[in-house]
């Protein structure tokens, strides 16, 4: 994982532990697009990731940890099987459940 994606998934923790604080009623959190790694489609190929893969399921172990429903925003995945990359974006349940489109 490059470095800046790893400073960034720390920050959007700090964050989400931070507005849990203020709202402890909060069932779900919706991230912006591309929040983790940011929009640079020249960079899609270096950032593109399998699902599962590490980002999601850094978002998974962080839905049960909080008990909270977690939208990461959209992630550049990777797709062997269709031969490219496309910019899904992700819902997981604390149970782990992934949904994607």
């Amino acid at each position: 994982m490059e470095a800046r994606t790893a400073a960034q998934l720390a920050k959007i923790d700090r964050l989400l532990g931070k507005m849990l604080g203020i709202h402890p009623g909060v069932d779900l959190f919706v991230l912006p697009e591309t929040a983790v790694t940011g929009y640079d489609r020249e960079r899609w190929e270096q950032i593109a990731e399998p699902l599962p893969g590490r980002i999601s399921d850094h978002f998974c172990r962080k839905t049960q940890e909080l008990g909270k429903w977690i939208c990461p925003g959209s992630i550049v995945e990777k797709d062997d099987a269709a031969g490219g990359m496309r910019n899904t974006c992700l819902l997981i349940s604390p149970a782990w459940v992934r949904w994607g489109s």
